[in-house]
């Protein structure tokens, strides 16, 4: 069924079928859907490979500025609060380094959990909304979702790069200043050198 759908060009066969095997005939399928735009013509393999590049270099980089979002958020718990024998942690102005220590010592400290402590201390309260909005985000590229497309009603594919960039400039935001020209150098760097749309070309 693939071989009607893609022109495998250039010998690409072999790689086709060391990489499905990897990702999954279906990831192929959804983007030949959504490449054909429903018409009757096959997909050259190269615009199929270099879109899947572009995702997982996207991820990669984005796997590493949000963990730096998430240090800085646990620098937030920190320096701001102690922790206490009842399992719980309050703000103070005399830190005693016991947060530190929990946090770092035991592992059911996710981002979701460092939100919590930081909502329930009133810590930059007025930025929870986005640090839900960035950890919503965060687990789409953890739990390797497709970012560059999906699915709407009918059936029908349409790319959700208005909604990358909103999460990217959100991410951006909270990252250091000295971080955030990179990131977005890092990021735009992601389809060098790729065969891809127009508007995946467009710096985000």
């Amino acid at each position: 069924m693939i071989e009607e759908l893609i022109d495998f060009d250039n010998n690409y066969k072999s790689d086709y079928d060391k990489y499905s095997y990897i990702r999954g005939r279906q990831l192929y399928l959804f983007l030949c859907k959504y490449l054909s735009k429903d018409k009757d013509t096959k997909i050259k393999y190269s615009y199929v490979r270099d879109l899947i590049r572009y995702d997982k270099r996207l991820k990669d980089k984005l796997y590493i500025y949000l963990g730096t979002f998430e240090d800085w958020l646990k620098t937030l718990v920190y320096e701001q609060t102690n922790y206490s024998n009842d399992k719980d942690f309050s703000k103070s102005d005399e830190i005693d380094h016991s947060s530190f220590i929990e946090i770092n010592t035991k592992e059911n400290y996710d981002l979701n959990k460092l939100i919590e402590i930081i909502q329930k201390n009133d810590i930059e309260s007025e930025n929870i909304s986005d640090f839900n909005k960035i950890r919503v985000f965060r687990n789409k590229v953890m739990h390797h979702n497709f970012l560059l497309l999906q699915y709407i009603k009918e059936n029908k594919i349409e790319s959700r790069i208005d909604w990358l960039k909103e999460n990217v400039l959100l991410l951006k935001k909270y990252l250091p200043k000295d971080y955030q020209t990179g990131f977005l150098n890092d990021i735009n760097k992601c389809k060098n050198n790729l065969k891809l749309e127009k508007i995946f070309m467009e710096d985000l």
